[in-house]
């Protein structure tokens, strides 16, 4: 699980260099991935809520959620 946040860091460092590349601006990527935490914050609020663990599923979601934003 230690490694799959790692990964997740990677990738998030990944997708902004993307996407700066992409608008040549540093402003817009930063506003896009300022979105992620919020959909994070709402998963983790839903799993408190229906009662759910973080398990290893829950975070594979969370970091496919994170792409599906970035999108």
């Amino acid at each position: 699980l230690k490694s799959l946040f790692i990964s997740f860091g990677l990738a998030v460092m990944g997708i902004f260099l993307i996407l700066v590349l992409t608008f040549k601006n540093l402003l817009q990527p930063l506003l896009v991935l300022l979105t992620i935490p919020v959909g994070i914050i709402s998963v983790l609020a839903a799993l408190i809520m229906t009662g759910q663990p973080l398990s290893f599923m829950a975070s594979l979601g969370i970091i496919a959620l994170a792409g599906v934003i970035v999108n």
